[in-house]
């Protein structure tokens, strides 16, 4: 099959688009060119469902945790992206303004579900001393 010159100048204008590191992953295998079908005037494309997390035992896991830091660790091995974790915190009732950055959305969820029960322990003398096993994170 021969190839249509005007593709080969849509191919052509692309590739001299890209940067040199971009050449540099196609040349190496780390990057491909891929071909989408593009979208109509009017038509705008449809955002891929998002995969909502398990709202329930999310809040069980985290409530059960006796620290921060594992609470922490336990959102990180969820590799939740912002807008799945904006709709956790919105789940758990939590005010999120749109300007929060990734960290303070973990923060507030962490504060929500962890810090206010080893704050209540603490203030009653029922949980570990403070600083001992429990890092608190400073938002700015």
């Amino acid at each position: 099959m021969e190839i249509p010159i005007e593709v080969l100048k849509q191919v052509a204008t692309l590739l001299r688009r890209l940067t040199p590191e971009e050449i540099e992953s196609l040349i190496s295998g780390q990057a491909k060119l891929v071909c989408e079908p593009s979208v109509k005037r009017g038509q705008t494309k449809k955002a891929p469902a998002l995969e909502v997390p398990d709202v329930e035992e999310i809040r069980a896991t985290l409530s059960g945790m006796d620290s921060r830091e594992i609470g922490y660790s336990y959102l990180e091995e969820l590799r939740l992206n912002r807008e799945k974790l904006r709709h956790l915190a919105s789940a758990l009732d939590l005010p999120m303004p749109r300007s929060d950055t990734v960290e303070k959305v973990k923060d507030r969820i962490i504060e929500a579900t962890i810090g206010y029960r080893l704050r209540s322990e603490a203030i009653r003398g029922n949980g570990p001393e403070a600083g001992e096993g429990d890092i608190i994170r400073q938002s700015e």
